[in-house]
């Protein structure tokens, strides 16, 4: 810890659920309560938007399945 901030390093694919553990998702919390405060939710969220359309793009460019069994 330095400076009162911590950085921990969480995959962007498990983001999501450590936020909404740590309560960090509720801006409106009043301060006593907030034990924690993400500095950098808007990056967090740009890049999770960012991966959604790539893998919307991934996912349209996929050949269709054939459906003869063979």
């Amino acid at each position: 810890m330095t400076e009162g901030l911590r950085d921990i390093e969480v995959r962007l694919s498990m983001a999501y659920y450590f936020i909404k553990r740590m309560n960090l998702e509720l801006p409106e919390l009043p301060p006593e309560r907030v034990q924690l405060a993400l500095s950098n939710l808007d990056d967090i969220q740009n890049q999770v938007e960012i991966v959604k359309t790539e893998a919307m793009h991934r996912t349209s460019m996929r050949k269709p399945i054939s459906s003869s069994g063979c």
